[in-house]
């Protein structure tokens, strides 16, 4: 039991983590795009952005072309990729859901919170209309999931977190 509760905290902090830096490069590519720049070089931009990503494969079997619409909504919205931030915001939500009992309610309201508001945003419509407003509020709810994840453990309440994530760490 101890193991899955290091387990499931080490993996809820993991996937908020990628979802953040998933919203940071977004955010930086997408800004990118917007400078005056030929075709193939905002191409390029994408392109190297699911290469770090490491998916690039799983983008070009789903999708023709290289649009930047296309890729943040496959790196933002996309729940068939697994490194969407809304399928590892899912994922850090159902992993803290499962050892709420061995969390804060604040650490829980915070990512349940940032994972309501994002679908209802999605659902809005807004990555269409305002992709940078949607990077920008999903980044900065996730950098204070992270700080309470942080605050969290320093209070002495996630020992486990730092063994499970020390254990995963070496083991990778």
């Amino acid at each position: 039991m101890l193991s899955r509760t290091a387990d499931h905290l080490f993996w809820m902090a993991r996937y908020t983590e990628r979802a953040e830096n998933t919203a940071r490069m977004l955010d930086a590519n997408y800004q990118l795009s917007l400078l005056p720049q030929s075709d193939e070089y905002a191409e390029l931009g994408w392109r190297a952005m699911l290469s770090i990503s490491e998916l690039s494969g799983i983008y070009s079997a789903a999708h023709h072309g290289m649009e930047s619409r296309e890729v943040v909504d496959f790196m933002a919205a996309d729940m068939s990729n697994p490194s969407s931030i809304a399928s590892c915001l899912r994922a850090a939500r159902e992993n803290a859901r499962a050892v709420r009992s061995s969390t804060n309610s604040e650490l829980w309201e915070s990512l349940n919170t940032t994972w309501l508001e994002y679908v209802r945003l999605l659902g809005d419509g807004i990555l269409e209309r305002e992709p940078l407003f949607v990077l920008r509020v999903g980044e900065a709810s996730l950098a204070l999931v992270a700080r309470r994840a942080a605050r969290h453990a320093r209070q002495g309440r996630c020992v486990l977190f730092h063994a499970s994530r020390d254990f995963h760490r070496t083991r990778g």
